[in-house]
């Protein structure tokens, strides 16, 4: 995106739709990229209207045609192109709960409240405010335009149109595709690094602006705030992991004396879990998902609930399994 930024060469725009074809095969949220770089295309204001879409016509070949025919190799493969299935499922009001508790753990290490809920929605409706007044002040000039004269502004665009779209894209998978993808620091990560580089871009091409509205000691404050905040994150992090460990390496998933009765079951033995992952890490034996009669993931009722419950009330009771629930 630099480069292209710089020379307007098109050969970089087959390079950013590899790369960003590769980081979408490497995990989904990757889309968001090829979304992001077809943003920085088109709403180039230095190109012509006709040479952005050529540009952006030729970005997207590049970045959907190695995806289409990987999808297209699920297809004939196992039948189904992401392994998911369209059906509308709404975030919920928890999930969105979540999201600003998220929003608030960025920043602040306190407990996540209605206080700190209602503080954390405050503090976005002053920002969106401020930046109407902004708007309306110098007759709704152009944020586009605005940012593309500040410095490292492709970095900057790149990172502010990632932030927009890698939201939506989290949204719209929640509600259409994958109900059970949870609104944790994991799937909120990429969100919380764009925007950080996005804001500490700005800093450089603000500081006469500090200097000049006599704001220094202010956004001195709010530095300090921020870093004493990832402090006390450290801290209290570091003391939770003193007192035990995370994922894997958790007291509660060490195996018992009585759970390791598991490795003398015979090969042939039928084995029912909630934790699928934790039975092939311990255990090296595969196991079968004990059954729901909803699907996590579309939020359906499953068609063949009864049956894979009867099966499995059938196995264990002729002995030929047993259930392992990790709680």
């Amino acid at each position: 995106a630099s480069a292209y930024q710089r020379s307007y060469a098109r050969w970089p725009l087959l390079g950013a739709g590899l790369w960003a074809a590769a980081a979408y095969l490497t995990r989904y949220s990757g889309l968001a990229l090829i979304g992001a770089l077809g943003a920085v295309v088109l709403f180039n204001p230095g190109r012509a209207f006709k040479s952005r879409w050529k540009d952006l016509l030729l970005f997207g070949v590049a970045a959907i045609t190695p995806v289409a025919v990987w999808l297209g190799r699920n297809i004939l493969l196992a039948g189904s192109a992401t392994n998911r299935q369209l059906a509308w499922h709404p975030i919920s009001l928890t999930e969105l709960k979540r999201w600003f508790h998220m929003l608030h753990a960025w920043l602040l290490p306190f407990e996540f409240t209605h206080v700190a809920l209602l503080s954390t929605i405050g503090i976005l409706a002053i920002l969106l405010t401020g930046v109407l007044v902004y708007q309306i002040r110098y007759r709704f000039q152009p944020l586009i335009g605005y940012l593309n004269r500040l410095p490292g502004q492709p970095l900057r665009l790149l990172c502010g149109w990632f932030s927009v779209i890698y939201a939506i894209f989290i949204m719209a998978s929640i509600s259409l595709f994958d109900a059970s993808t949870p609104l944790d620091f994991r799937i909120t990560s990429p969100m919380y690094v764009t925007l950080l580089v996005y804001g500490l871009t700005h800093l450089p091409a603000h500081m006469d602006w500090f200097s000049s509205h006599r704001l220094n000691r202010l956004a001195l404050a709010m530095i300090v705030l921020l870093v004493g905040s990832y402090g006390c994150r450290s801290v209290v992090l570091a003391a939770d992991l003193s007192q035990d460990a995370r994922g894997y390496a958790t007291q509660l998933l060490v195996p018992s004396s009585q759970i390791q009765l598991i490795q003398l079951l015979p090969d042939e033995a039928v084995i029912y879990s909630n934790n699928l992952e934790a039975m092939y890490y311990f255990y090296d034996r595969p196991a079968l998902i004990i059954p729901y009669n909803v699907d996590a993931v579309s939020q359906l009722e499953r068609e063949d609930f009864e049956q894979q419950l009867n099966e499995m009330r059938q196995t264990l009771s002729d002995g030929e399994g047993v259930m392992i629930i990790f709680y």
